[in-house]
């Protein structure tokens, strides 16, 4: 018996495409539509499979031969600019404000979602919301002295 990775121990007489296509679901004999079987430059019967895109959905204009951040593709998608703004909005209200929270609180505290002048900050426990409750009139003051004003701040406790 030998491993195939991702898909266990098999058998030697089993032939690694068909155990591949029984672990996505793939009819046998189908043409497997995953890149990773076109990556993996496996063979079934003899036939390979040539490494292809999908070109309905990009053009060669648009193809990129290289990787590029995450942040900036998100940046460069029109759907995902407006959230990556917000998300940057949030984060600099959070980086303003740190300086006020307790020290062994900070690590507990993250930046939610600002919508509509309301800015939510996200908290591990029921004990951390209720002293940052405690402490959100002084944050707004701050925050409206460092010119970034939230109409109200909203303290949410995460669930695990």
């Amino acid at each position: 018996m030998r491993e195939i990775p991702g898909v266990g121990f098999a058998r030697c007489h089993r032939s690694p495409v068909r155990l591949l296509n029984q672990a996505v679901g793939t009819a046998q004999g189908a043409i497997p539509t995953n890149r990773a079987f076109y990556r993996l430059g496996m063979t079934d019967s003899g036939r390979t499979w040539p490494l292809r895109d999908n070109h309905q959905t990009v053009s060669e204009a648009q193809r990129r031969h290289y990787a590029i951040p995450l942040l900036q593709a998100a940046q460069e998608s029109p759907a995902l600019a407006s959230l990556v703004s917000r998300m940057q909005a949030s984060s600099k209200r959070l980086e303003a404000v740190r300086s006020l929270l307790p020290v062994p609180l900070r690590k507990a505290i993250q930046a939610g979602p600002l919508e509509e002048g309301q800015w939510c900050l996200l908290v591990s426990s029921n004990a951390v919301a209720a002293k940052l409750r405690q402490l959100v009139p002084a944050l707004q003051l701050h925050l409206e002295a460092c010119g970034l004003p939230v109409s109200g701040i909203r303290i949410k406790v995460q669930g695990r």
